[in-house]
């Protein structure tokens, strides 16, 4: 079965950035690194991903738990794939202007449910944010983008 580069994966997060509101923010993410069941990116909060208080919004930060976790799944296996559950626990705030890395790993994959787990941090001192787990259902029939999988025999 395949999986997806991190030069894959840029591509695909670039063409989710197109066109609608929900994703402005997206086009500000960098992702570093993406391999083996892991996938780091960078962002400097800025206003587009704030709430009023000029902190990374929460839904923001669930967003990102979201999207770098399924990215960290799909260096394993490119297979559609559904949340089933993610769990967020929010420990520090992030200003505007702070520089946040995003870390996300696979710690399971089994044949039909994917485990992973994601860490958001300040960049500059470590301190972590954001924790967040996520279980992924796994649709082997289709590749991510809704393709038909030839099976290999």
């Amino acid at each position: 079965m395949s999986s997806y580069s991190l030069e894959k994966l840029i591509g695909l997060m670039r063409q989710s950035m197109r066109g609608n509101f929900f994703s402005r923010g997206f086009n500000k993410i960098q992702l570093t690194s993406a391999g083996d069941g892991k996938c780091t990116a960078e962002l400097t909060v800025c206003s587009d991903v704030c709430n009023n208080a000029q902190s990374l919004h929460g839904g923001m930060a669930a967003t990102l738990v979201d999207m770098i976790s399924t990215y960290a799944l799909l260096t394993l296996r490119d297979v559609q794939n559904v949340s089933v559950d993610m769990s967020i626990s929010y420990l520090a705030q992030a200003q505007l202007g702070d520089d946040i890395t995003i870390e996300a790993t696979a710690t399971k994959l089994g044949r039909s449910v994917a485990f992973l787990d994601v860490v958001i941090q300040n960049k500059d001192n470590g301190e972590i944010l954001v924790k967040g787990m996520h279980t992924k259902s796994l649709n082997n029939q289709l590749d991510y983008l809704g393709n038909k999988v030839q099976s290999v025999h």
